[in-house]
């Protein structure tokens, strides 16, 4: 899970997008996780100077790992947002699902994903669960103001079934 709150400091604890990596094109495969995420965020921001930090780094590792929680503690700026959309670029093939408590930060974050060529899905009411076999490699920002449990259960079966879920992650949990 990954949770978000205004404190001083970083504590953390234990499309297919149109993004080349320079390694075997994924995670696992003896890429080189923080060569890959730095170039995925140079292309993501349009800025060759772009580094993940060592914390900024670490949190990605520990989401990237599978069957480990993580609970993120940061201010406003570190960095949250742009590590969920790093997530698609470098698991192609699987979805990363972010349960935002508004609607206006699912739209910022829809917004700046597909800025940066990131595919991002929308839960609202029009989506529709037959549409998940085109998810591969993207996020689904779903906003707990229009959650339909049952429908979202649905869809996290589905998604577990076809070996396509990531993870899912709880973004500015209050």
């Amino acid at each position: 899970m990954l949770s978000s709150s205004s404190s001083s400091s970083a504590t953390t604890s234990s499309s297919s997008s149109s993004f080349p990596l320079p390694s075997s094109g994924g995670l696992g495969h003896g890429s080189n996780l923080r060569a890959d995420a730095n170039q995925a965020l140079q292309q993501l921001t349009g800025k060759p100077e772009s580094f993940l930090s060592d914390a900024q780094f670490n949190v990605l590792e520990s989401l990237l790992a599978r069957g480990k929680d993580t609970l993120l503690l940061t201010p406003t700026g570190w960095g949250k947002s742009m590590l969920l959309l790093l997530l698609p670029i470098l698991e192609p093939g699987l979805v990363t699902v972010v349960v935002v408590p508004l609607v206006a930060l699912k739209d910022d974050i829809a917004r700046r994903a597909r800025v940066g060529n990131v595919i991002v899905h929308v839960w609202d009411s029009s989506f529709q669960l037959s549409n998940f076999h085109r998810m591969k490699g993207q996020l689904l920002l779903v906003s707990v103001e229009e959650l339909d449990i049952a429908s979202l259960d649905k869809l996290l079966d589905v998604l577990r079934w076809e070996h396509m879920l990531a993870r899912v992650l709880i973004e500015e949990g209050h």
